[in-house]
């Protein structure tokens, strides 16, 4: 039996994130924008010949 285990953290600070959708055929269009002050996610993913192992380890968060 084998086993890779992978350990992921992730931070977003002060991070602005805009998606935009303008169809061809129009002058305007619609646009979402997330404003996020912290973002913290700590991931943990274990693949192999056992079972499958999947965890959050943390999540934070605090608005702007």
């Amino acid at each position: 039996m084998f086993a890779v285990v992978s350990r992921i953290k992730i931070t977003l600070v002060d991070t602005v994130i805009r998606m935009e959708y303008c169809p061809s055929d129009s002058a305007t269009g619609i646009a979402l924008e997330l404003r996020i002050g912290r973002f913290v996610v700590m991931l943990c993913i274990s693949l192999g010949s056992g079972p499958m192992y999947y965890c959050v380890g943390a999540l934070v968060y605090r608005d702007i």
